[in-house]
């Protein structure tokens, strides 16, 4: 019986999915050509060292495409990275995998993906695939733990000392700024060792990327995304944005339509 990954994400439950270490079947549709826009921010992403920094693509862009296309390299040079993919609702962790299965074949090498368990901490747990989607709690939860030096064993704690490194792929990376998530990130610049926070990279991927109360954004300025070099597009963020595409641009170049005001204004689909 022939492996059906795309079949099994799209009819599959949460609770059967969830835990389920798949591997990307190499043999699916190689993905549609990258748009000029989603070439330009890989192209940016690469200039700038592969620093942490946010990618900002309007709605409708892509930026699942762009953000599998980055992992796809990221694994290609070194197969033994670890990426984290992180965010919140469920629904789009689910979406993440059905994207990253139905573009598998940009996985020459293969990659295992696993959506952890809410709450449950696994020793073996990068060891089981390559990429690891986390709810939003759970990968505040992680980063707790990977900071607690006293707990044995820490999945997390343990990809960092036995990797390259760790990219932490942020998708909807204006939610950085809820509370308990930034608790964890300061933790983890404060208690990990520099050897091993040197390690943990983030790319954030949003149209609407920056928290909306500014008392939450220093964290992003200091820790999470900060400048240290390289060139940001938006320099009065004072973070490191690698490429800043607007909705206006992609209605010019015909890729998105303009918004209809009428019916906006109308409220007819609201």
């Amino acid at each position: 019986m022939r492996y059906d990954l795309v079949s099994i994400l799209r009819e599959g439950s949460e609770d059967e999915i969830r835990g389920t270490t798949f591997p990307l079947p190499t043999t699916s549709t190689r993905a549609e050509p990258l748009f000029r826009h989603q070439a330009e921010a890989l192209a940016a992403f690469e200039r700038n060292g592969r620093a942490s920094g946010i990618i900002h693509l309007p709605t409708g862009a892509g930026k699942t495409r762009v953000a599998i296309e980055l992992i796809a390299r990221l694994l290609k040079d070194d197969p033994k990275h670890k990426i984290i993919w992180a965010s919140y609702p469920k629904v789009l962790m689910h979406q993440a995998m059905l994207r990253m299965a139905e573009q598998g074949g940009l996985f020459a090498g293969g990659a295992r993906i696993l959506w952890k368990h809410a709450g449950r901490s696994e020793a073996s747990l990068f060891d089981q695939a390559q990429i690891v989607l986390m709810m939003r709690d759970d990968f505040a939860g992680s980063l707790q733990d990977a900071s607690d030096g006293r707990i044995k064993n820490d999945p997390l704690r343990a990809a960092l000392k036995g990797s390259s490194g760790v990219t932490v792929i942020y998708d909807e990376c204006h939610q950085l700024g809820a509370a308990g998530l930034q608790d964890a990130l300061w933790a983890a610049h404060d208690k990990l060792p520099s050897s091993l926070r040197e390690k943990l990279r983030f790319v954030g991927f949003s149209a609407t990327p920056l928290p909306t109360n500014p008392d939450r954004r220093p964290l992003l300025e200091e820790v999470v995304f900060p400048l240290n070099g390289g060139s940001t597009t938006k320099p009065d963020w004072n973070m490191m944005v690698h490429s800043d595409v607007t909705f206006q641009s992609l209605v010019k170049q015909r890729i998105l339509c303009p918004i209809n005001q009428t019916l906006h204004q109308s409220q007819a689909f609201s």
